[in-house]
């Protein structure tokens, strides 16, 4: 019996210095907080629970080197001047979201090389100095949506070129220096919409041509995109199918292969548009208006 209760004994005291030595959850609000993480909890490697990093002073990450996992998500939000995300580069899971938004100095992102799969959403919005994804080279899922939208200084997506599986929306928008999709071209399954609006520097959208299923095809205010070259692979739309206020559009033969839309196909204010030639093949029954 002593034998048994000093093995539970040192069995809890065990699971009570690991559960000690990280905290289940982390708010980062100042440059402090993150300096002294590591003299707080040292050696901790995983976070069981979430990461907010959000604070006017924080300058950077460094003072979380030690971690390669974090079980919930990662929130980088509203963090003026932050630069980079070094200090994250042994991170190799992340078990929710993972939201990077509104860090307007925020120049690189190259740290997150480690990561392949991202449990949640991705959330890249309104970070207008970050010129690349570099640190997206391993990425290949994306379980649930992934948003790219107001990165104002943007120049490509070529760093994505892993990306084969998005499980919800993907959406990519208002990247006003983006001239095509280059680095989407092993992209085979969009579980939710595929939506595009306003890059109005985008001519062609061909590297997609690797996709056979989406969820929904939603592109408007496109005004540089006169085919939409790349969609060929698609045979069924499932879910929505929204053209709209593209003016340069002329061409819709890529939709030629499509035989069916399971809602509403909509067209609407593109302008240039000659015919609809190319959607011959959807049956009837798909709900049509423009």
């Amino acid at each position: 019996m002593k034998a048994l209760l000093l093995s539970l004994c040192l069995l809890f005291g065990t699971l009570l210095g690991n559960t000690q030595t990280c905290p289940f959850g982390m708010n980062f609000t100042t440059q402090g907080s993150i300096d002294s993480f590591s003299i707080q909890y040292p050696g901790c490697s995983s976070i069981y629970g979430n990461v907010f990093i959000t604070g006017s002073n924080i300058t950077n990450v460094l003072g979380l080197t030690s971690l390669d996992s974090i079980e919930g998500e990662l929130s980088i939000i509203n963090n003026p001047l932050l630069v980079n995300l070094d200090g994250l580069d042994n991170l190799t899971f992340i078990g929710s979201n993972l939201q990077i938004e509104f860090n307007p100095s925020l120049v690189s992102i190259e740290q997150l090389n480690l990561l392949h799969k991202i449990q949640g959403v991705i959330d890249l919005t309104h970070n207008i100095s970050l010129v690349e994804l570099s640190g997206f080279e391993n990425l290949d899922t994306v379980l649930s949506s992934f948003y790219i939208q107001e990165n104002y200084a943007l120049i490509d997506l070529l760093p994505l070129q892993n990306l084969k599986y998005v499980g919800g929306v993907f959406r990519f928008a208002w990247s006003p220096l983006v001239l095509n999709l280059e680095g989407l071209e092993n992209l085979t399954q969009i579980v939710g919409e595929f939506q595009l609006g306003n890059n109005e520097s985008l001519t062609s959208i061909s590297s997609l041509q690797s996709l056979t299923y989406s969820g929904g095809i939603h592109i408007e205010h496109s005004n540089a995109l006169n085919s939409l070259q790349g969609l060929e692979g698609l045979t069924t739309i499932n879910g929505h199918l929204n053209l709209s206020l593209n003016n340069a559009l002329t061409d819709l033969s890529a939709l030629s292969n499509i035989s069916s839309v399971e809602t509403n196909l909509t067209l609407f204010n593109n302008n240039a548009l000659p015919s609809l030639a190319g959607l011959e093949n959807i049956a009837p029954s798909s709900h049509i208006s423009t």
